[in-house]
């Protein structure tokens, strides 16, 4: 009797280590190792629009010809979160532009790209033809003169010539906020014509744009003065199209971890160096 007992319970007690060091091997196991469950979203490849190759606005993004994708705090932060997310994705190279409409949105409507992130604006507009993430920066809108000029608010630029690309949010508020003033974009000096050259040539008084992009330019452009304050808040996000709404939920997750951890900041806070 003695002996028939013994085997049992010697197989229940080998059960119940071998349970106990498996769920304590659980519990001190490195969360970095643990690995999440796979990410389920409509594409299995996202195709990006990020700018142009051989273009660059730095430190946003920057693509040198020859290379196979762009480079640059946009890039960097797009790539960040779908490598989180789980898909694989490509850049979209040479996207047809005419200069006037926004290849951002247009890059998406006509199907050539699934995402889009370059600085956009969420606009209700804008919503119409895409889906907007939740906001990874807020920006707002600036005003460049020349360094030499005597002007130093929106009230000195009455009755002068200020540029703003028709496409932007700019121009928009510009022509509702700046009835003294003439409006004037792309259309109306030539697509060749950047509104630097324009102010150093006297042709316009002042350039409005993102207060970051302004400050970037500034930077390069040693004769030229930014006003000392945003006029408005610009939030700036992710373009979806509407036909992915799984992975734009999935791209509002890895965003709202990153701006719980304080990553967030760490890869937008070069936008306005």
């Amino acid at each position: 009797m003695i002996r028939a007992l013994y085997i049992p319970l010697s197989i229940a007690f080998l059960f119940l280590f071998a349970c106990s060091s498996e769920e304590k091997s659980d519990k001190n196991a490195d969360p970095k190792e643990q690995k999440e469950p796979k990410t389920e979203v409509e594409v299995d490849k996202v195709r990006i629009y990020a700018g142009q190759p051989g273009s660059a606005q730095r430190p946003i993004f920057q693509w040198k010809l020859g290379e196979a994708k762009p480079s640059g705090l946009e890039p960097r932060l797009i790539e960040y979160i779908l490598n989180q997310i789980g898909v694989q994705y490509e850049y979209v190279a040479n996207y047809p532009i005419d200069g006037y409409g926004d290849e951002r949105i247009q890059a998406i409507a006509t199907g050539e790209a699934d995402v889009s992130i370059q600085g956009i604006t969420i606009t209700e507009a804008r919503k119409e033809k895409v889906n907007f993430s939740d906001p990874y920066y807020v920006d707002g809108l600036g005003v460049m003169v020349m360094s030499t000029s005597e002007f130093s608010s929106l009230e000195d630029l009455k009755g002068k010539k200020v540029f703003a690309y028709r496409f932007s949010t700019t121009y928009k508020w510009a022509k509702e906020n700046l009835k003294d003033c003439q409006v004037i974009s792309q259309e109306d000096v030539g697509l060749g014509s950047h509104p630097i050259e324009l102010i150093r040539k006297g042709e316009i008084s002042a350039y409005m744009s993102d207060y970051s992009g302004l400050k970037r330019e500034k930077a390069n452009n040693l004769d030229m003065r930014i006003f000392p304050r945003k006029f408005t808040e610009e939030k700036f996000g992710i373009a979806v199209n509407k036909k992915y709404p799984k992975l734009l939920a999935e791209i509002n997750k890895v965003l709202e971890k990153m701006r719980a951890s304080g990553r967030l900041d760490d890869f937008t806070r070069g936008f306005e160096k």
